[in-house]
């Protein structure tokens, strides 16, 4: 479904893009979207805002919602209400849990979250607030979770074993750390969730930077009378092009991320970032995200030479078909859902990353729990995946 199409089909949510592509370009000084039109379903438009968590965005251009039912602009006061004591809060955890992990010597990365909101134009717009995401060592995982389960933080039901669980068998934390990248747990008072990652990329032949060359590369922040550390502008970049391109960009305000990032990143810097890529078997996926931000966001990304990467045949087609996934906030069918996992595996770009990538469907470490097998029964695992998978989705 091409741009035409979803203009047509969902005026709502075309005015959202538009609205998007303005502030996506304010250093250009393009000209803000016309207002609202009086025949504007409300409702739908809501829906896409909130789905695509882009309340904090939407509700900074008052002049577009001069003709918006009053009912709209309570609706948007309360959101950006909410997200600013989000904000709040997570900026307090943030500086919390930054003092636990310095007086452990345990170095920290903040990735996402406060990282870009710092980087958003204060007078013009604001982020959304919701995880907090935090990058440490591998080797510092477990001391880490035993940090934050003193901080009041616990592991989240359902979700993956943690590594400071007693049952985990040599072989299930060896998958897991490979396999994946991040544990996630809940505050048990505020609710705010933290993800920790030991690294990028749940794939360890694509763009596996060691932390140590993260940290040498990182840039700094205040938050407070403290100061945080995260990562480079080039690496922050390709994290969230890995990031949307793995959850099949459904989320728009991700692809705004990275916009933002490119309107604040010189030559020199887009050319490291495409040579970056080009050693570390990210190609494709950012040659489908900025094909993405070109259709979408009809933002175009200039480089010093030629070396742009460019979609295979076989995907070429599918950053114009993602489209579709913005005006479907409804729960994704089989078939869609299949879809998608092609394209991640794809995206793919040798051997031994296509490998991995089929081990990491093939084996679910939500089933170590539900089945704890010795090592020497490890492959049963994929023997019974099916079973559990159809298992999970019953009971929930």
């Amino acid at each position: 479904m091409g741009p035409n199409n979803t203009q047509k089909e969902e005026p709502e949510l075309e005015f959202i893009l538009r609205q998007l592509r303005h502030y996506a370009t304010l250093s250009r000084q393009t000209k803000p979207p016309a207002p609202y039109s009086s025949k504007t379903n409300w409702k739908r438009w809501w829906k896409w805002v909130q789905w695509h968590r882009l309340s904090p965005i939407i509700a900074s251009q008052d002049l577009a919602l001069a003709k918006a039912p009053t009912s709209v602009i309570e609706a948007l006061r309360k959101a950006q209400t909410a997200n600013a004591l989000r904000s709040l809060n997570r900026k307090r955890e943030h500086r919390r849990i930054l003092s636990a992990f310095q007086s452990n010597g345990i170095e920290l990365l903040a990735i996402k979250g406060p990282a870009l909101e710092h980087l958003y134009p204060k007078s013009a717009i604001s982020r959304y607030a919701g995880d907090l995401d935090l990058l440490t060592r591998n080797e510092a995982i477990a001391n880490a979770e035993k940090i934050l389960l003193e901080l009041g933080y616990r592991k989240i039901p359902g979700d993956l074993p943690s590594f400071t669980e007693p049952h985990l068998s040599p072989k299930q934390r060896q998958f897991l750390t490979k396999h994946e990248s991040h544990l996630r747990f809940r505050h048990s008072e505020s609710n705010l969730v933290i993800e920790l990652h030991w690294k990028l990329s749940p794939n360890s032949h694509t763009w596996a930077i060691p932390f140590d060359l993260l940290w040498e590369r990182r840039t700094s922040f205040p938050i407070g009378d403290q100061t945080a550390f995260t990562l480079s502008l080039e690496d922050h970049l390709m994290f969230l092009v890995l990031h949307g391109a793995f959850h099949a960009w459904f989320r728009l305000f991700w692809l705004f991320d990275i916009a933002l990032l490119l309107g604040q990143a010189t030559p020199k810097t887009i050319e490291s970032l495409l040579n970056d890529a080009s050693q570390h078997h990210c190609a494709r996926a950012l040659a489908g995200t900025l094909e993405l931000l070109r259709t979408t966001l009809q933002l175009s990304i200039p480089s010093q030479g030629n070396s742009s990467p460019e979609l295979p045949p076989d995907l070429s087609s599918y950053p114009r078909s993602l489209q579709s996934r913005f005006i479907l906030p409804e729960r994704r069918s089989p078939i869609e859902s299949l879809r998608h996992l092609t394209y991640r595996y794809h995206l793919l770009e040798t051997l031994s990353a296509k490998t991995e990538g089929l081990m990491h469907f093939s084996i679910s470490p939500l089933d170590f729990e539900r089945m704890p097998l010795p090592d020497r029964l490890f492959p049963l695992y994929m023997a019974l995946r099916p079973l559990f998978w159809l298992q999970r989705k019953l009971t929930r």
